[in-house]
């Protein structure tokens, strides 16, 4: 969800920065600058998506690959699929 709000407000600052009527040389500073942080914020939301998704999967084989243990993992949530 957070991925999808970050690329909105990369339009928005996109919006300011070009399409603008009069845009400031401190509004073309400050908007550089916030883009270049949103990018950053893109990339590491998607190693995190990724880190935390094969995380997942290490998880469920471990799961399924001691039985015994499984049958004892606390959290109730989680179902080995």
């Amino acid at each position: 969800m957070s991925v999808i709000f970050t690329i909105t407000s990369f339009f928005g600052f996109l919006y300011l920065l070009l399409w603008q009527s009069y845009v400031l040389r401190a509004d073309v500073i400050l908007n550089s600058i916030q883009i270049v942080f949103i990018a950053l914020e893109m990339i590491l939301s998607i190693v995190c998506i990724v880190v935390f998704s094969r995380y997942n999967y290490v998880i469920k084989s471990a799961l399924q690959s001691f039985p015994n243990y499984a049958q004892n993992y606390v959290d109730t949530n989680y179902k080995i699929v």
